[in-house]
């Protein structure tokens, strides 16, 4: 018996329509749900903080998505970019030779010093919460250790965050290696004489590696903890809420597309129609034959009920668990309330938050070029401020605090340098002198016919960089332009 295609249609439409409500019921009740999906202990050991496999298994968790392009890599990303972008300072001229000379080593660099190294040691903390960098005491060469090798955790016996060793355990191409290794910390509190030669394990005693000191960094630890958590942890949840909010949203868009159209006949003895519809091809600007008792009606558009928007509240709980604004983390100004100039601008709360990160990563430098013999009283490690606004807005209020005398015209020459980023700029002492370019230096005539050629009217303003009334700004009129040039023609600009 063949298949009355009508009633085929009528109950796909049926089967979708139950699936949509299915969907929405779903999108509605996933933030409710995502409370029980992840709120879940996470292996703390009475007060010492997170069991080290439990760790782990987030760590591993986080890497994968971190990875794989959710939001999670966008913080990364973000948190990069704010706390390394511009790079970080150290007074490399009074560093021993031999100490820069650890610094310039290539292990070295791929290990901490170079900008992928850095990038690397951010997700590390975001993923981790913990970094692990082994220093060969004899030859200054360092190794960063993945969380995934820390098997044992040794602490002081009066403070369990105090962490005297740390167990690795690697395959080496061969055989699987068991070591034990000094923290810096342990270094520094215990005499060389009484530091421990082996630790054990069950009756048996695994060697601490003379050669080698363990530099160690985390972030998320509360009192008493030996370990930290990791800096994506609190916003795994929202992250992960938010893609199934828009994997949902975006099924639930796809399901009402497959229906553009419902059909109706008044005469059910008249299947005939039905059928030609159905087998009718897919194009655009088709025809349909129907009967006088027949209807095909554009099913309405409530695709446009689905409101991406709506997610944004979720987006916003992750992106405040990593300390960034959820503007940067949708890269959407929308969020800002369809404002650019908003978007472009990183908000205070961030630059404070980035600015705890940069002193973060200043103690585990120090705490590693000391080591290296890097004298402490010498030392200095520091980062260029975080751009906090867009570069003409950087430019006008450097421009207003060298009007009003507040800056050095080298001084607002090398600010300006910084912030249109040139590289390559001529040296202060090789620049025309006086400098022309501020209304307390004015355009020097070598002759009163020169002078006479000059428009009349408030020569104060004629070279201001600023743009007010009667003013424009060190634009001027076409003839002051011309003559602007004929000097500069003549070498006297």
């Amino acid at each position: 018996m063949t298949e009355n295609p009508f009633e085929a249609m009528q109950e796909q439409f049926n089967r979708l329509s139950q699936e949509n409500e299915e969907l929405q019921e779903s999108i509605s009740e996933l933030v409710a749900r995502a409370n029980e999906a992840f709120w879940q202990p996470i292996g703390f050991a009475e007060d010492e903080g997170v069991e080290l496999t439990k760790l782990q298994d987030l760590s591993r968790r986080l890497r994968d998505q971190a990875a794989t392009g959710s939001l999670h890599a966008r913080a990364v990303q973000l948190t990069h970019a704010y706390v390394f972008g511009r790079g970080m300072l150290i007074n490399y001229d009074d560093l021993q030779p031999r100490i820069q000379k650890a610094i310039d080593h290539p292990y070295n660099q791929s290990a901490l010093f170079s900008q992928r190294a850095k990038e690397e040691l951010t997700k590390a903390m975001y993923t981790d919460g913990q970094v692990f960098v082994l220093r060969d005491v004899n030859t200054r060469v360092l190794t960063r250790v993945p969380l995934s090798q820390i098997t044992g955790i040794y602490a002081d016996a009066d403070s369990p965050e105090r962490i005297w060793h740390i167990k690795r355990s690697w395959h080496n191409g061969r055989d699987k290696v068991d070591r034990w290794y000094a923290t810096s910390d342990y270094h520094r509190a215990v005499p060389a004489g009484k530091r421990l030669k082996s630790i054990s394990e069950g009756g048996v005693r695994v060697a601490v590696d003379q050669t080698k000191v363990m530099h160690f960094s985390a972030v998320g630890k509360q009192v008493g903890w030996a370990l930290g958590l990791p800096v994506g942890l609190p916003a795994m949840q929202w992250v992960e809420t938010y893609t199934r909010f828009i994997q949902n949203s975006a099924s639930l868009v796809e399901s009402y597309n497959k229906i553009a159209f419902k059909f109706s006949q008044k005469a059910s003895q008249a299947p005939a129609t039905a059928a030609s519809i159905a087998a009718a091809p897919a194009q655009v600007g088709g025809v349909a034959s129907m009967g006088l008792s027949d209807s095909l009606t554009a099913m309405p558009a409530i695709g446009s009920q689905v409101s991406f928007q709506n997610g944004r509240p979720i987006a916003a709980l992750a992106a405040s668990a990593v300390g960034v604004s959820v503007v940067a983390l949708l890269s959407d100004p929308g969020a800002a309330g369809s404002s650019y100039g908003a978007a472009q601008t990183l908000d205070l709360p961030t630059v404070r938050v980035m600015s705890v990160w940069q002193d973060s990563w200043v103690e585990f430098y120090r705490e590693i070029l000391e080591g290296m013999g890097a004298d402490r009283s010498t030392l200095e490690v520091s980062f260029p401020s975080i751009e906090t606004d867009v570069p003409y807005r950087q430019i006008t209020s450097l421009s207003q605090a060298f009007q009003m005398g507040g800056l050095h015209r080298e001084e607002y020459r090398g600010s300006l340098l910084s912030v249109l980023d040139i590289p390559n700029a001529r040296p202060v002492d090789e620049l025309p002198e006086p400098d022309q370019f501020n209304a307390a230096h004015p355009i020097p005539f070598e002759s009163e016919e020169d002078e006479a050629d000059e428009p009349s009217g408030d020569e104060d303003n004629v070279n201001d960089p600023l743009a007010r009334q009667g003013n424009s700004g060190a634009v001027g009129t076409v003839q002051h332009d011309s003559n602007f040039n004929r000097q500069a023609d003549n070498g006297r600009v």
